[in-house]
Parts: structure tokens; C-alpha cells; sequence
């Protein structure tokens, strides 16, 4: 369905339990501070804010260098409950702490949540490319369903988009609804019209993209079986 259903794994869980804390807003806060100096390392930055609220396999540092500043969430496929970044230079993220504080943003012990996108990004950013590799194989194996229009070619991320032929009995929201409570597999909501979005994320298995092969499989067969006997 989406990617913000992540959820902390146990290891990010023990990560927060044991995460050393102090006053952010005075910049003591030992965890926010190793963040922001992981984060800005990785994005080639000089430094970078936490702030409470990759595919290709070319590191991060090489996609940013032409932007001034970047924002990077650590919720999502990251799979942080919380967070983001924001990477610019020294001067820049000076003047951005003065606004985050001006504007109520200001934490205290805000290591607690900062301990779980740093261990996010040093855990969980280079499986990053499973999600990817899984949404392609997810994309190949509907794209071989009679009924199941997609464009294999565009599925560059862990985000697929496909919908059911008009010519079919089954239609796109009946096939939702139907594996759904069938199956107990949930995509998204629809996109551009009658498509459907799937999207995977740390928790969804190779097993799991098989699985969901199958049902839609079942069920387009099914239906059209039944059609054709009425």
C-alpha cells in the first residue's frame, strides 16, 4: 500500500532504548549530533538539521552535489517513525536552526527519535535497493497476468502502477476490494484513474511479491472462469 507503514525493527527499537540524550536546542544531544554528522557526510554537505516532524546505486553524495540544500526523510522505506534532514552548508543550517527554533521546532531530548534515522542510515539505507529489486519482480511477474496492463519499463523505484484491460470482467476497484478481503493483501489507493498502486518497503518479503503474483492471478482467472461458464 505505501511505505510510511514501516515500522521500527527490534534492532531500531534497542537503538532508542539505549540512545544518549541532551538539550538539542542547545545543540547537547550526543545522538542528534552524530545524525546530523552522518547524514551531512553522506550527502556531501557541511552540515546538516534534524528535524522531528537509494535506487540507482549511486551514492548520495554524487545525485546531491549540484543542489545548495537537501531534505532527507528517515520515515518511509528508511523505516524511522519520524524525521528528516536538512543538508546545506555551514552558514545555512546556522540560519535554519534560528527559524526551527523561532517557529516552535526546538526539542530537547530529541536523541530518543534521532537514534532511530541514524541507525536507519547505517543499518537500513544500502537494503534500500531490496525494495527496488523486489518492486521489479513484482512488476515482471503482473505483467505475465492475462488482464493485468503495466509498464515494466517505468518501475525504476520501489513504487509500480498497474491496472485491469477493459476488455475483462473484473474491474480495477472490484480486484481491490477482492484481494483485499480474499487474499488480505492491501494495495493503494488509485492513481491517474484506474490504476493501482503498489508499493513495497523493509517489510515486504521476496515470498510475500510471490504471493501477491499468485492472488492476482486467482483471482482475474477466477473471475473470467466464472464469466465464461454463465
Amino acid at each position: 500500500m505505501s511505505d510510511t507503514i514501516t515500522c521500527p525493527t527490534p534492532a531500531m527499537r534497542k537503538a532508542i532504548a539505549a540512545a544518549k540524550v541532551g538539550d538539542d536546542v542547545y545543540g547537547l544531544d550526543p545522538t542528534v549530533q552524530q545524525l546530523q554528522k552522518v547524514a551531512a557526510s553522506m550527502l556531501g554537505k557541511e552540515d546538516a538539521m534534524f528535524v522531528p516532524s537509494v535506487a540507482s546505486g549511486v551514492a548520495m553524495e554524487d545525485l546531491v552535489k549540484g543542489a545548495d540544500t537537501v531534505s532527507l526523510c528517515l520515515s518511509k522505506g528508511l523505516g524511522a517513525p519520524v524525521g528528516s534532514i536538512l543538508a546545506g552548508s555551514e552558514k545555512f543550517i546556522h540560519h535554519a536552526k534560528r527559524l526551527r527554533k523561532s517557529l516552535g521546532g526546538g526539542l530537547r531530548q530529541s536523541g530518543l527519535l534521532a537514534a532511530a534515522g541514524l541507525y536507519a542510515l547505517e543499518h537500513q539505507f544500502d537494503r534500500l535497493v531490496e525494495d527496488h529489486e523486489n518492486a521489479k519482480v513484482l512488476a515482471h511477474g503482473l505483467s505475465t497476468i492475462p488482464g493485468i496492463e503495466i509498464d515494466v519499463d517505468s518501475v525504476d523505484t520501489n513504487m509500480l502502477f498497474f491496472k485491469v484491460s477493459s476488455d475483462f470482467k473484473i474491474d480495477t476497484p472490484t480486484l481491490v476490494k477482492r484481494i483485499a478481503e480474499e487474499k488480505g493483501i492491501v494495495f493503494g489507493g488509485y492513481w491517474r484513474g484506474e490504476e493501482i498502486r503498489a508499493v513495497t518497503n523493509l517489510h515486504i518479503t521476496p515470498e510475500d511479491v510471490e504471493y501477491t503474483i499468485a492472488s492476482v492471478r486467482d483471482i482475474i482467472t477466477a473471475s473470467e472462469s466464472n464469466f465464461q461458464v454463465a
